[in-house]
């Protein structure tokens, strides 16, 4: 949908965007692959001088569908944004952060968000969940039932109002011209803990990396794990060696908003296996170090690497 403003946002003393203005008018879908594990279907559509590409995607071994979409945007003082409309009623917003989720009740107007935003409410009288991953900035609002995320918006740059720009030529519109953004939708039954928020965007926005070689001779076995944790909603947010290469210093959260007992195991290279147990408390970044060698058991330390007791 579009939605007009005298700063597009990017204005100061200027708090809403409620001035809407339409819908794309869309044309010309089309399937463009359907095969066992991957679908795509492509839909066209256009608004004033504007033309998008709306790429529709989904594989059969990720829950969810993924939502690209090209544009050519050629408006000036216009907002475009991915409108998610749900059947829920009574919901609040979700957002990630640092410490733990931030929750916030609908209709509060644009909001800052994370990588991602779920609302949350009652359907069929038990709490459901529809999450928007976003791989550029996410600004979000949420009216009713609907989620709304900003794809493009074509303010002034800096524009603050009342005063407008003396020579608009030399303060050109953002977001001209071509442009991608990615989302990534997902839903179901539960809250955004028990739909797995955290693990769905970690998936979505950070694949495993690889680097193509040449075939040669190696040392190593063809696989390998640097470290596996066994809990899934405890993320690994940082690893690395520390000053005398003895152990690993590794810092870790929790995401479900529970106590954990988790198991880290490593298997690298000629390093025989290693296991180490940890505790964390519901939503903490806690860091440890894991020795190499030895039986020694897992230390618990400060951001300065510190042991805390």
């Amino acid at each position: 949908g579009m939605w007009d403003g005298p700063g597009a946002k990017w204005a100061r003393r200027y708090e809403g965007l409620d001035g809407r203005l339409g819908t794309p008018e869309l044309s010309d879908g089309k399937l463009l692959t359907s095969g066992p594990h991957f679908r795509e279907y492509r839909q066209k559509a256009r608004w004033q001088n504007s033309e998008l590409l709306i790429h529709y995607r989904q594989w059969r071994h990720r829950p969810g569908i993924e939502i690209a979409v090209r544009v050519n945007w050629q408006e000036k003082n216009q907002i475009l944004r991915l409108e998610v409309p749900t059947a829920l009623t009574d919901a609040v917003s979700t957002i990630p952060g640092p410490g733990g989720p931030a929750v916030r009740p609908t209709d509060t107007g644009e909001q800052p968000g994370g990588e991602w935003v779920a609302m949350t409410g009652q359907f069929r009288g038990r709490d459901h969940t529809c999450m928007v991953v976003s791989d550029g900035g996410l600004s979000y609002a949420t009216v009713g039932g609907t989620l709304q995320v900003i794809l493009t918006r074509s303010a002034y740059y800096a524009h603050h109002r009342p005063n407008s720009p003396q020579d608009p030529a030399a303060n050109p519109h953002l977001d001209q011209g071509w442009q991608e953004a990615r989302f990534w939708l997902h839903a179901g039954p539960g809250t955004p803990a028990q739909l797995g928020a955290h693990r769905f965007a970690a998936e979505a926005l950070h694949p495993a990396e690889y680097v193509q070689d040449s075939a040669h001779p190696g040392t190593l076995p063809r696989s390998a794990s640097l470290l596996q944790v066994s809990s899934p909603h405890v993320q690994l947010l940082a690893t690395k060696l520390n000053e005398d290469g003895t152990a690993w210093i590794v810092r870790l959260q929790e995401t479900r908003g529970r106590r954990t007992r988790c198991t880290l195991k490593s298997a690298w290279g000629r390093l025989a296996p290693r296991e180490w147990t940890v505790t964390l408390d519901a939503h903490a970044i806690a860091t440890f170090r894991l020795p190499r060698r030895g039986k020694t058991a897992a230390v618990a330390l400060d951001l300065l690497e510190r042991p805390l007791s």
